[in-house]
């Protein structure tokens, strides 16, 4: 005797099977974050470098010349975006003391200014002036 052929899952079942199987693959991809993102930056890295390795060789240099100059270029411009970065960042953290002086001036302009209103509403000025102590620009860097 032949068994019948099986019948297919209800939608249901099936909606609630690919839903779990989502959350496994992603809570997966989540755990093994430290492996999975340096391999597909790699990976990146080798396509991008790919087309000029192959340039060099078409033009009639060896496979290991070319290889060697693709990777010297390919660090030469990663040590440039991390100098014009790293001065970024430097000249950020030199002006956030500014800022942040800066902030206290015009919050005490707001103050003054939006004080009478803020009191007709019946927002008592300590209140409103606890504002400034939750928002920290200098705690930006920490």
């Amino acid at each position: 005797m032949v068994d019948p052929a099986p019948r297919p899952l209800p939608t249901g079942t099936r909606l609630l099977l690919t839903l779990a199987s989502a959350v496994i693959v992603i809570a997966g991809l989540k755990e093994a974050s430290a492996v999975v993102i340096p391999t597909m930056l790699a990976a990146v890295l080798a396509l991008i470098c790919y087309l000029p390795m192959k340039a060099l060789q078409k033009r009639g240099i060896s496979s290991t010349w070319s290889i060697v100059i693709v990777f010297v270029v390919a660090v030469v411009i990663l040590l440039g975006i991390v100098a014009v970065v790293g001065t970024s960042i430097v000249s950020f953290q030199d002006r956030i003391g500014q800022l942040d002086v800066g902030w206290d001036a015009q919050f005490d302009r707001l103050l003054a200014w939006a004080g009478p209103m803020l009191e007709g509403l019946g927002v008592a000025r300590e209140d409103f002036a606890n504002v400034k102590q939750v928002f920290d620009p200098a705690g930006l860097l920490k």
